[in-house]
């Protein structure tokens, strides 16, 4: 009778206690805290993860315009202010979460995470439920890495600018000097050392002026072809012409893209018009016909072709086999051959930026 009835709510009770302690300590573990807020009175009732989450005592009450004024931070106030109203008109049951700050009760300022549930009434809305969750050493872990990331950036782009000054003065240095060098296989090997550099400060100066993110294919590679052709500027009827994919590459693939090209592009200027100071070269860069994840450089000019004896999986000559180095440290391939000239093709998957 009423004994056991009396037993069974005690019991009822006893279970209601754990499962209620239990449900504050998993939200004191989580860093949680939930509350109600009634639309129709605009109170709102904390639970107790709420109220240590806030510092704040148990007797401590609320409504929507003291949460607003005192515990919402001043720089978020206004659009956390038209979140929870966007949600409350939207007719959304569920409504995206936020992340904002908060101030405790002690003054300190803490970043939360928070989910809500707008409940309706004959299609009203009349309360609303969230879920916050303390996510302060989540957005100081993300601080401090943006932080890093800001200070190696300035070290890399100050790191490059004196990589490309330098570059720029052993590019002027070799220059000065060649011009009392009278030797021809001398001046020759100069001309190619010096290749090279400008080779490297055009792509120095790109990847400073693009902030060291990327930097366009179609700019790059014509910048560069212009500064080789000047270099060889006593052959002034060498007509160059470029099909070049407009992409972003980063660094990291545009830095041996930039030197084949300077390789290939130097040798044709050196060696595909030994008795003539004419001709037609040809640089096209395009995604691969087979491979739609790699892009095909192909460098091709008008004059006689490579000697008989040339083979491109002996990798003949330094210059060719730097490209077939490079073109394999890429993760592609290269192949060679005489069509009308002598042809250059350079496969390699495409990472853009």
């Amino acid at each position: 009778g009423i004994k056991e009835n009396i037993t069974h709510r005690k019991k009822s009770e006893e279970v209601l206690r754990i499962s209620q302690e239990k449900l504050l300590d998993a939200q004191y573990m989580a860093h949680l805290g939930d509350f109600s807020w009634d639309l129709r009175t605009n109170e709102v009732t904390w639970s107790d993860g709420m109220y240590a989450l806030m510092k704040f005592q148990r007797d401590e009450n609320f409504d929507f315009a003291k949460i607003n004024d005192q515990i919402h931070h001043p720089e978020d106030r206004e659009w956390v202010e038209q979140w929870l109203e966007q949600a409350i008109q939207s007719g959304l049951e569920y409504f995206p979460p936020q992340e904002y700050r908060l101030v405790r009760n002690d003054g300190k300022v803490i970043w939360v995470r928070t989910n809500i549930h707008v409940l309706c009434e004959n299609e009203k809305p009349v309360l609303l439920n969230g879920i916050c969750q303390d996510i302060t050493e989540r957005k100081e872990t993300e601080q401090a890495i943006r932080r890093l990331l800001a200070e190696k950036e300035t070290i890399i782009k100050e790191t490059h600018h004196r990589i490309k000054n330098n570059v720029a003065s052993i590019e002027s240095l070799l220059n000065f000097y060649m011009d009392g060098v009278s030797n021809e296989e001398s001046r020759a090997h100069l001309k190619e050392a010096i290749g090279m550099l400008t080779g490297m400060r055009v792509l120095y100066d790109k990847l400073l002026r693009s902030e060291h993110q990327a930097a366009h294919t179609d700019q790059y590679i014509e910048d560069l072809s212009q500064s080789i052709l000047k270099f060889y500027r006593e052959k002034t009827a060498i007509e160059l012409t470029l099909d070049i994919v407009a992409l972003e590459l980063q660094p990291n693939t545009l830095f041996p893209l930039g030197i084949i090209v300077n390789e290939l592009l130097t040798n044709a200027m050196k060696h595909a018009f030994p008795d003539r100071d004419e001709g037609r070269i040809h640089i096209s860069l395009l995604i691969a016909p087979e491979k739609k994840d790699f892009l095909q450089l192909t460098v091709m000019d008008d004059g006689p072709g490579f000697p008989a004896d040339f083979s491109s999986e002996s990798g003949a000559g330094f210059g060719i086999s730097l490209v077939k180095m490079l073109a394999e440290s890429m993760g592609g391939s290269m192949l060679s051959d005489n069509r009308q000239g002598a042809r250059v093709v350079v496969e390699f998957p495409c990472q853009s930026g």
